[in-house]
C-alpha cells in the first residue's frame, strides 16, 4: 500500500477523489475500482480534470476557488421568480430549498441572512397551525409573502448565493466587531471594523 497523501469526498451518488500529482491519482482511482469490482458495483467513469462542476459547485482546484454552478444559480433564479409571481407557500419552500443548498455547500453561515431565516421561523409556525400536510393550502397566495419587503429580502438572498465564492485551501476571519455563529458548530462570521464580511470555514467552534 503506497503512502499517499489525498481527500476523497462521497456525497450520495458522487466521489470526489484529490489527489497531489496524476501519478497519485492513477494509483488511487485504480484502487477505488478494484474495491468497486470485488463489490460487483457498477459506476460511471471518472471525470479527470482540475476543474469539474459536483455537488451544485463550480470547483477550480488550479486556482482554488469554488462557486455556486450556473445550474445552481438558474434554479434559485427560476424558483425567485415563480415566487414573485405567485407567492405561494409552496413556491417559497421551493426557493427556501434552493438557497439552503447553496448555503449549505459554498458554507454560508445562516447569520448572514438571519432576515429570511425569521421570515422561515414565522412561515413555519404558520404550518404547524394544521393538523395534517393535506389541510395545507399550499398553493394559496400569502399575504407575508406577497408584499415588497419580502420580495426585496428575497432578492437579496439570491443575490448573496449568486455571488458566493471560496478561495484558498482555509479561510480564516481577521479579528471582528462582532460575531456570529450558525449554531452549527461548523461556521463562524464575524464583520471587522471596516464592515467588512469574513467567515472562518468547517473550523469547528470550541
Amino acid at each position: 500500500h503506497p503512502n499517499i497523501q489525498f481527500d476523497i469526498i462521497l456525497w450520495i451518488d458522487n466521489v470526489i477523489l484529490l489527489t497531489n500529482s496524476a501519478e497519485d491519482d492513477v494509483l488511487l482511482r485504480k484502487s477505488y475500482d478494484d474495491i468497486l469490482a470485488r463489490l460487483g458495483i457498477v459506476a460511471k467513469a471518472w471525470e479527470v480534470d482540475t476543474s469539474l462542476e459536483a455537488l451544485g459547485l463550480d470547483i477550480n482546484l488550479e486556482q482554488q476557488v469554488i462557486k455556486p454552478s450556473a445550474k445552481s444559480l438558474e434554479k434559485i433564479d427560476a424558483a425567485l421568480e415563480q415566487l414573485a409571481r405567485t407567492p405561494t407557500c409552496r413556491n417559497f419552500y421551493k426557493f427556501h430549498g434552493s438557497v439552503m443548498s447553496i448555503c449549505y455547500l459554498a458554507a454560508i453561515p445562516l447569520a448572514f441572512i438571519s432576515d429570511f431565516m425569521t421570515l422561515l421561523r414565522e412561515e413555519s409556525r404558520f404550518l404547524t397551525t394544521f393538523s395534517s400536510p393535506q389541510d395545507i393550502p399550499w398553493n394559496r397566495v400569502r399575504d407575508t409573502l406577497n408584499n415588497d419587503k419580502t420580495r426585496r429580502l428575497c432578492h437579496d438572498v439570491a443575490t448573496l448565493c449568486r455571488n458566493a465564492s471560496l478561495r484558498g485551501p482555509t479561510i480564516t476571519a481577521p479579528p471582528m466587531l462582532v460575531g456570529h455563529s450558525d449554531a452549527s458548530c461548523s461556521a463562524l462570521a464575524g464583520v471587522t471594523l471596516n464592515n467588512h464580511i469574513a467567515f472562518s470555514l468547517l473550523q469547528p467552534i470550541a
